[in-house]
Formats: structure tokens, C-alpha cells, sequence
């Protein structure tokens, strides 16, 4: 899997997300525009199946109601055997699960942002700079 760094609004640098890997891509809007390093490492079977899995739970979580050992039986039914062995516990599963249902919703854009007073001060009660930048 690549962990995804921002440059710009179309620049971005995807990394391996393993430790000390030097395997690296650079797109611009979408578009793969270099290539650098080699996996130093072989490749994770049943790791990006989980990956998936995971998030089609926080997803299931935020749309429906559905209870969570039965949402979590259903995403996991079809995991490969690799997959299975890579998952977290039942209890981790479901306190994910928990978490993501009770979550406040993301905002997507600067403009979703409400701030107001409170928002605006630290715990520790410093002003928190907001920038906007292009």
C-alpha cells in the first residue's frame, strides 16, 4: 500500500506505507509522472484486502444501522484465509465499528468548516492560526 503526501492541489507523492522502503511515485492529476525505488520487502498478502474491508465498515457504520456483529460477519465472510489472519480482534472490530457510527461528520471543504470562539483556542488556550492557502 502508498501513504499519500500533498504538494499541491494536483501534485502528490505516494510512498510505501512500510517502514523503511524507499518505493516512491509522484502523480500530477492522476496522471503517474515518475517512478522511484524498489519494494525492499515482498508483498503483504491479504493486507490491502483488509485495508478494504476495514473501510467498507466505517462506511456501513455512517450509512446504516445495522448491527455491528452481523455488519462485521458479512464484510468478513469473503476474506481470503491471509486476509483473515491479518484482521484485528472481534472486540476491536466492533469498537471501530462503534466509533464511526458516533462520529461527527467530516467535512470535505473549508467552506463545511463552522468555526466559532471556542474553535479557535488550543486546550491550552493559545490562539490556533487558520490559513487558507492556494
Amino acid at each position: 500500500m502508498m501513504a499519500m503526501y500533498i504538494y499541491s492541489n494536483s501534485k502528490k507523492e505516494w510512498r510505501c506505507d512500510i517502514r523503511g522502503c524507499k518505493a516512491r511515485v509522484h502523480s500530477i492529476a492522476n496522471l503517474i509522472v515518475k517512478r522511484s525505488g524498489e519494494h525492499s520487502h515482498p508483498k503483504e498478502i491479504g493486507k490491502e484486502e483488509v485495508l478494504i474491508t476495514k473501510e467498507n465498515l466505517r462506511k456501513r457504520a455512517r450509512e446504516t444501522h445495522d448491527n455491528p456483529h452481523i455488519a462485521i460477519g458479512e464484510e468478513t465472510s469473503s476474506l481470503s484465509d491471509a486476509g483473515k489472519s491479518l484482521l484485528p480482534s472481534q472486540n476491536a472490530l466492533k469498537l471501530m465499528y462503534k466509533r464511526q457510527r458516533f462520529a461527527p461528520p467530516i467535512q470535505q471543504t473549508v467552506e463545511e468548516l463552522e468555526l466559532n470562539g471556542s474553535d479557535i483556542q488550543t486546550i491550552s488556550n493559545k490562539t490556533f492560526l487558520f490559513m487558507i492557502l492556494d
